[in-house]
């Protein structure tokens, strides 16, 4: 039969837990070391009742447990790192990492991971450079055209635009779902978003592409205060095109498009 605990010894342990926590997520990664779902469980446990000792005897199982999985993870990792192939996909990550790092990362004082905060960055970079001018383009004549262009523009906004009191919706979704999953499924449900934007895109792109078949090729006109020279209209959608399936497979996302 356990020893009954003080309130005094509890707390004790819950700081201590809460330190442990800091502790191992600061070397091995809030995925694995998660402190905040261990204060939603907490949250939990005293809104429900539940006993305090049973609690904290329960986390400290539990964390002990994660420690073991740790010291299992870094033994396989030990072993795999021996062998030339895991050393050869090794340094495939690394080259594909590469691709998504030489975007500007932006939200970098948030939790999102940095794959997030990089595609925030493409995203942005891709809207600024080349979505804002698409605008030239369209055939001011076809409402749907230009409907489904201002909608577009505002599916931007939920990755790249914040205030001064809000970040963009999803990235504070993703904030939220890192209390509910581990880091890696927050980090998929926020990409997978990504995905649909881009999807969108380039089914834009196409339209338009068919509409300057459909009615003629014509130039549009040059913007000097852009840096824009005149081109033809199926040259900048061929541009802006090549631009969108760069950001795409520089975060390896041809597959799911």
């Amino acid at each position: 039969m356990k020893e009954k605990l003080s309130y005094e010894e509890i707390k004790l342990i819950i700081n201590k837990l809460r330190e442990q926590y800091e502790k191992f997520a600061e070397k091995y990664g809030k995925g694995f070391f998660n402190k905040q779902a261990f204060e939603s469980r907490y949250i939990e446990a005293l809104k429900s009742g539940v006993g305090l000792q049973a609690f904290v005897y329960a986390e400290v199982a539990f964390f002990e447990d994660l420690k073991a999985k740790l010291k299992e993870a870094e033994e396989r990792n030990r072993i795999k790192t021996e062998k030339p192939f895991t050393k050869k996909v090794e340094h495939y990550i690394e080259e594909m990492e590469k691709r998504w790092r030489k975007y500007t990362p932006l939200f970098t004082d948030t939790e999102i991971s940095d794959e997030a905060q990089h595609f925030c960055g493409a995203v942005k970079d891709f809207y600024n450079e080349f979505w804002l001018t698409v605008s030239r383009i369209v055939d001011k004549n076809d409402l749907k055209a230009v409907k489904n262009y201002n909608q577009l523009t505002d599916d931007f906004h939920p990755f790249i635009f914040s205030t001064k009191k809000r970040l963009p919706y999803e990235v504070e979704t993703y904030l939220l779902n890192l209390s509910k999953y581990d880091v890696e499924k927050a980090n998929m449900i926020f990409l997978k978003q990504g995905v649909h934007l881009l999807k969108k895109i380039k089914r834009f792109l196409h339209h338009l592409e068919r509409e300057a078949d459909a009615r003629g090729d014509i130039p549009v006109p040059a913007d000097r205060k852009n840096g824009l020279e005149q081109m033809l209209q199926k040259e900048y959608i061929t541009k802006t095109d090549q631009k969108l399936e760069e950001l795409i497979n520089d975060f390896r996302f041809h597959h799911l498009i």
